[in-house]
């Protein structure tokens, strides 16, 4: 473990303990994704601050983002959102559930190539067991007042969970497919931005 806990002298005593990282070693050793590439921790915590300035909007901006599968396809087939990823500041990050849907669909060397570079070179979040139960009682809500099929219900079952795991990691969700996610926000209010 790279922190250790400083002991309080005796005129510290009523201190908390803070952590000390050793001089010369990687806080991320151990880690298999290590720290995210293309934004430092000064400029995210800059970010961090910037946003939290900005009392004024409704929902505040995370400097976290995660995309949404729809966003991920449509810049691997046409590009159009490289310049907005490359360009964009905050931390990305992949969910589990985008993985899947990518993973399920990939079928050429490209696409499979881009997966594996995507699942490599980001850190993953994924659903939590309350996430899972969340989900399957929002479907249900959503059977009972738009009287959905079960098959519409399981297109949407990984939307809700990725919207769900952006909204319990406060981080936010950019998707192109603002139908299905504006829906579920109606229900479940989380960090959206449409393209």
């Amino acid at each position: 473990m790279w922190l250790e806990l400083i002991p309080p002298s005796s005129w510290m005593r009523n201190l908390p303990m803070r952590p000390r990282r050793f001089r010369g070693e990687n806080p991320h050793r151990g880690c298999s994704r290590g720290p995210s590439r293309g934004v430092g921790l000064r400029r995210f915590k800059n970010l961090m601050k910037k946003n939290a300035a900005n009392r004024n909007s409704l929902a505040p901006m995370s400097g976290i983002v995660v995309f949404d599968r729809s966003a991920w396809v449509d810049d691997l087939g046409t590009a159009r959102h490289q310049p907005r990823i490359s360009s964009r500041t905050g931390l990305n990050r992949a969910s589990s559930a985008v993985l899947a849907e990518l993973w399920r669909s990939a079928t050429k060397p490209a696409e499979l190539k881009f997966v594996g570079a995507l699942e490599k070179n980001h850190r993953i979040l994924t659903p939590t067991d309350a996430n899972w139960l969340e989900s399957g009682k929002l479907l249900s809500r959503l059977r009972l007042d738009t009287g959905f099929t079960a098959e519409k219900l399981r297109s949407l079952h990984f939307d809700v969970l990725i919207a769900l795991t952006a909204r319990s990691h406060g981080v936010r969700l950019i998707t192109t497919n603002p139908a299905d996610f504006e829906l579920i926000y109606r229900y479940r209010k989380f960090n959206l931005e449409v393209r």
